[in-house]
């Protein structure tokens, strides 16, 4: 499915279109793509989660959650 958004966005994005056309197919288009993206990101993690890998087996940088919590702020 994400594939496909993707793939159709690219497409659409070829041609010249005029302001209602972005307005009332490309806008809400792009926010499905969206949250098609994010859903697909979100159980991709739940299922790599649930066949056992998490993040407390391997830490390449050596901190923990508090430390990156605070670097992201």
């Amino acid at each position: 499915m994400l594939v496909t958004n993707i793939v159709m966005m690219t497409i659409s994005d070829r041609e010249e279109v005029w302001w209602p056309e972005i307005l009332f197919i490309r806008a809400p288009f792009s926010i499905y793509t969206g949250w098609v993206t994010a859903a697909t990101i979100l159980n991709t993690t739940y299922m790599l989660k649930s066949w056992g890998m998490a993040d407390d087996d391997f830490d390449a940088t050596g901190l923990d959650h508090l430390t990156w919590g605070k670097w992201m702020t």
